[in-house]
């Protein structure tokens, strides 16, 4: 079972995209909600990597209510797909590409993702169909440890990002 599902934000995970439409204009296919709510339920972790603005990615997220089912989303201007997943898989300490399956719109990022990182597994959002995404990240049972994973990196994230924002010494930090 795959680990990992990187979403494209533009055209790929929303309709739309955030440059263009801003985020009043964008939209989120039919089922999609319930698609990212289902791999949830079943300790799927779910991330971002998009060529936005990470403020305005973030938003998007909260827009459609997916803010809580995904963990250490990246944006940035420049660079490439294969540097984002990489350093989603770092954040994530993930050993290996191959439980990483990606989904993108953009022919480009899909073959260069594809051969920069040949082991993780490339969508196209044209392709796209949600029985075969949940056979990636299907298993006989799930157990409650399963149910809580995406929570506990999400616990993890925040305070990766409260000790790197507290200015003083380590030990104080840790006190409180």
């Amino acid at each position: 079972m795959k680990k990992l599902l990187i979403w494209d934000g533009d055209e790929s995970l929303w309709n739309g995209t955030l440059v263009e439409d801003q985020l009043q204009g964008l939209t989120l296919p039919e089922g999609r909600f319930e698609l990212c709510k289902e791999l949830n339920e079943r300790g799927v972790i779910q991330s971002l990597a998009s060529f936005n603005d990470q403020q305005e990615a973030l938003l998007a997220l909260e827009k459609f209510d997916l803010t809580p089912m995904f963990v250490y989303p990246q944006a940035v201007f420049g660079g490439t797909k294969s540097d984002l997943i990489t350093k989603i898989k770092e954040e994530l300490n993930l050993s290996r590409y191959s439980d990483i399956v990606f989904v993108d719109d953009n022919g480009f990022n899909l073959a260069e993702v594809n051969s920069t990182l040949p082991e993780v597994v490339t969508v196209d959002i044209k392709d796209f169909n949600e029985d075969t995404i949940l056979t990636y990240f299907t298993k006989d049972s799930y157990s409650d440890d399963d149910r809580k994973r995406v929570r506990r990196y999400q616990e993890e994230q925040f305070r990766k990002q409260a000790a790197n924002s507290y200015s003083g010494d380590k030990m104080d930090f840790l006190k409180s």
